[in-house]
């Protein structure tokens, strides 16, 4: 597994992460913000299939790049149920479910408190 932290700015200053499953070359970009276009070079650069883009929350400076990002690639909207009247996603997720990136497995764990 890659996992990559970028510093995408925007109006109150996040990061967005990109998580890789180094066999496949799946991967997914998690609270896309502020530069989205970081975010595409470096799913170009490092080839990149995007499956889904999560979302740990509802708020703007944590979604703002995912309609770009999903009609661009492809990738499916993923977040809490409890954030899904703020994000519109394409999945819903609970506590406990499982993300599948080729043969990595990635585990939802619900932290309650900020939005939902």
């Amino acid at each position: 597994m890659i996992a990559k932290q970028l510093d995408v700015g925007g109006f109150d200053n996040n990061f967005s992460y990109i998580v890789v499953e180094e066999k496949t070359g799946e991967g997914m970009v998690i609270d896309p913000c502020g530069d989205v276009d970081l975010i595409f070079r470096k799913i170009k650069e490092d080839k990149i299939k995007l499956k889904y883009i999560v979302n740990t929350h509802g708020h703007i400076d944590h979604i703002q790049g995912n309609k770009k990002i999903s009609q661009a690639t492809g990738a499916k909207v993923i977040c809490h149920r409890l954030d899904a009247s703020w994000v519109s996603p394409d999945i819903i997720v609970e506590d406990g479910d499982i993300l599948r990136l080729g043969d990595l497995e990635v585990k939802v764990i619900h932290t309650p408190g900020h939005t939902g």
